[in-house]
């Protein structure tokens, strides 16, 4: 459940760095 749960909050911050990638571009 630990590596379960860390593995989720990896995937979530792995994505809200694109998408912090992808707000710089555009601007």
């Amino acid at each position: 459940m630990g590596f379960q749960s860390s593995h989720n909050l990896l995937l979530f911050d792995i994505l809200n760095s694109i998408h912090i990638t992808r707000e710089m571009k555009s601007t």
